[in-house]
C-alpha cells in the first residue's frame, strides 16, 4: 500500500516551493567599495535619529542629519519633534546650494511620516529633486546615514563619560561631535577630511581642546571693580559655527556664551554636580559643591553677618560675547518682516495672533476711510522676549504700538498722563487692610492701555501682516488707546467698593489691579 501523504523530492531541480517557505534568508547587502558620485550635492543621505529619553537644554529630543555623498560632510540639527523635518530641510538646503554653487540632486532617506508627507514630496518634485527611498525594514539601504548616525551616538557616549557631563548636554556634545567628525580623515575619501572635501581647504586643529575641561573666560574691564577676579569658571561645549570663538556653559549663571579669551586647564573637569541641602532654619535651600568646601578662615566667623541677597547681579553682556539661554538664541526682530522671516516665526506669529485677538475683543477700533484733511499715524510692532530671573525664556511677546510721535499737541491730544499709584496711596491701602483684617490681592490686567476710551478722533494705519482683504486702503479709527499714543489714559484700580461695609468692622476683599 502507497503512502500517499509520504514526503515526494521535487520534480523542478531548480526551485523547491517548501524549501524556499522553510528556509529563506535575507538576501545579502554587497558593500560599496569608495564613492560612485561625481559631485557634490549629486546624492545626500538623511535620517532622524532618536526619540532620545532625554531632553536637551533647550528641549530638544531628535537628531536631523544630512551626509553628502560625495565629500561626506556631515550637518545635524536638533528638533524637538519630527514634523520640523520640512522646515529644517528647506533651511539646510538653502545653506548647502549657496555654499556649494549646486543644486542637491537627489535625496536618500527612509520611509518615516516627516519625509513622505504630501507637502515634503510636492517640494522636492517643483525643486527636481528625486526622492530615493528604502524598503521598509531595510534600513541597510540607507546604510550611509544609519552608519552615520551610530559613529556619532559611540563619540557623544565617550564624550559625556570622559566628560563627566550629565546627559541633558547630549545636544552639545552631538554638536561638537559633528564638528570633529568633519575635520578628521574619513576611510571612503582615503584619508582626506570631509571639510577639506567640501570647502577645498585644510581644516586648522590647533584650536581644539577636551571636550567638557575647564574654561576660563576673561571678563571686560568695564565689567568688574578693582578687586574683581579677571575670569569666571565656564565649561567647554564646543566651537562656533557662525561666530569665531569657543562655546561655554557658565553652570553658576545656566547660560551657554560664546567667547574667545578663553583659558583652558584641560587636566580637569568643568562640571561640578550640585547637591541640594534644605535649611530647616529658614526653609530656604543652598547649593553645595562636591569639588570644594567653604573657606573656614572667614574673618566674619564670630561677628553675625547682615542678610543678603544672595541672587547673582551681572551686568549685560558686551563686546563680542553673544549669549543664549539654554543653547538656544532667539533673537528679537525690529520688523515685522524680520519675525514672519526668522527661524522662530512660529513663536512671533502665534504672538503677534494674541495680541490682535486682545484688540478684537476690547473692540479698540473701527474701519473708516481717511476724513479728507486728517493726518494718518502710522502703527508697528515691537516684539520682546520674555525671560525669568534666571535668564530662561518663557515666551516670546508682540506688542502693536502707535507711532505717536507724529502726533501734534492740541489737535490728535491734550494732554499726557502716565496711570500709576502713589506709593503713599499703595501704603494706605495696606494699612487699612491691616486694620480691618481685610485680605489683600494684587492682580495684572492683561493689555490694560486697551481700557482706556479715547475723546478724541485717531486715525491709525491698519497693522502690517493684518490687513483686512479688500479694505486695504481704510484706516483704524481709534476707539480706545493703544501704547505709543500721547493721550488721557483712565487708571484702573479698584480700591474699596463697599464703604459702608468697611465702616461697619466686617471682613471684604479688597482687589488691587495694576
Amino acid at each position: 500500500m502507497v503512502n500517499e501523504f509520504a514526503f515526494k523530492p521535487c520534480d523542478n531541480k531548480n526551485f523547491c516551493e517548501a524549501c524556499v517557505e522553510g528556509k529563506q534568508t535575507r538576501s545579502s547587502f554587497k558593500s560599496r567599495e569608495g564613492i560612485s558620485t561625481k559631485s557634490p550635492l549629486e546624492l545626500v543621505h538623511s535620517d532622524v535619529c532618536g526619540k532620545m529619553g532625554v531632553a536637551s537644554l533647550s528641549g530638544r529630543e531628535y537628531v536631523l542629519t544630512f551626509v553628502d555623498d560625495k565629500t561626506r560632510y556631515t550637518w545635524t540639527y536638533m528638533i524637538r519633534k519630527k514634523s520640523e523635518v520640512f522646515e529644517k530641510f528647506k533651511e539646510w538646503k538653502a545653506m548647502a546650494e549657496k555654499s556649494m554653487g549646486a543644486s542637491l540632486k537627489t535625496l536618500r532617506t527612509d520611509n518615516g511620516g516627516e519625509y513622505v508627507s504630501t507637502e515634503f514630496e510636492q517640494y522636492l518634485r517643483s525643486e527636481g529633486i528625486r526622492h530615493e527611498y528604502t524598503i521598509p525594514k531595510t534600513p541597510e539601504q540607507n546604510g550611509v546615514a544609519e552608519r552615520l548616525n551610530r559613529t556619532l551616538g559611540e563619540k557623544v557616549r565617550c564624550m559625556l563619560s570622559d566628560s563627566g557631563l550629565p546627559k541633558v548636554f547630549w545636544a552639545e556634545t552631538f554638536a561638537t561631535a559633528t564638528y570633529l567628525h568633519n575635520r578628521s580623515p574619513t576611510k571612503p575619501l582615503g584619508g582626506v577630511t570631509p571639510f577639506q572635501a567640501w570647502t577645498g581647504l585644510k581644516p586648522t586643529v590647533g584650536h581644539l581642546r577636551r571636550f567638557g575641561c575647564s574654561a576660563y573666560v576673561h571678563i571686560p574691564k568695564d565689567e568688574r571693580g578693582k578687586l574683581d577676579m579677571k575670569s569666571r569658571k565656564c565649561i567647554l561645549l564646543g566651537y562656533g559655527t557662525n561666530v569665531k570663538g569657543y562655546r561655554l556653559y557658565d553652570q553658576l549663571n545656566k547660560r551657554v556664551l560664546y567667547s574667545r579669551d578663553v583659558k583652558f586647564d584641560e587636566s580637569s573637569r568643568g562640571y561640578c554636580v550640585q547637591k541640594q541641602n534644605s535649611n530647616l532654619k529658614t526653609g530656604e535651600n543652598q547649593v553645595t559643591f562636591e569639588s570644594g568646601t567653604p573657606d573656614d578662615n572667614n574673618e566674619m566667623s564670630e561677628v553675625e553677618a547682615p542678610r543678603r541677597s544672595t541672587r547673582e547681579r551681572r551686568q549685560t553682556e558686551f563686546y563680542g560675547e553673544r549669549a543664549s539661554v539654554a543653547g538656544e538664541v532667539f533673537d528679537e526682530p525690529s520688523t515685522y518682516s524680520e519675525a514672519v522671516s526668522s527661524s522662530s516665526r512660529k513663536e512671533w506669529q502665534a504672538a503677534m495672533q494674541k495680541e490682535m485677538k486682545s484688540i478684537y475683543d476690547n473692540d479698540v477700533w473701527d474701519l473708516v476711510e481717511l476724513p479728507a484733511g486728517r493726518k494718518l499715524v502710522g502703527s508697528k510692532w515691537v516684539f520682546k522676549v520674555k525671560r525669568d530671573a534666571d535668564g530662561n525664556m518663557e515666551r516670546c511677546k508682540a506688542r502693536l504700538v502707535a507711532r505717536g510721535f507724529t502726533q501734534k499737541y492740541g489737535v490728535d491730544y491734550d494732554e499726557t498722563f502716565s496711570p500709576v499709584i502713589r506709593f503713599e496711596s499703595f501704603r494706605a491701602l495696606v494699612a487699612l487692610a491691616v486694620k480691618h483684617g481685610l485680605q489683600l490681592h494684587q492682580m495684572d490686567v492683561t493689555t490694560a492701555f486697551l481700557h482706556g476710551v479715547l475723546e478724541e478722533d485717531v486715525y491709525m494705519k491698519q497693522p502690517e501682516g493684518f490687513e483686512r482683504s479688500g479694505e486695504e486702503h481704510m484706516v483704524c479709527k481709534l476707539k480706545k488707546s493703544l501704547y505709543g499714543l500721547s493721550l488721557h489714559v483712565v487708571g484702573i484700580l479698584h480700591l474699596i467698593r463697599n464703604s459702608k461695609r468697611l465702616a461697619s468692622g466686617k471682613p471684604m476683599l479688597i482687589h488691587a489691579c495694576t
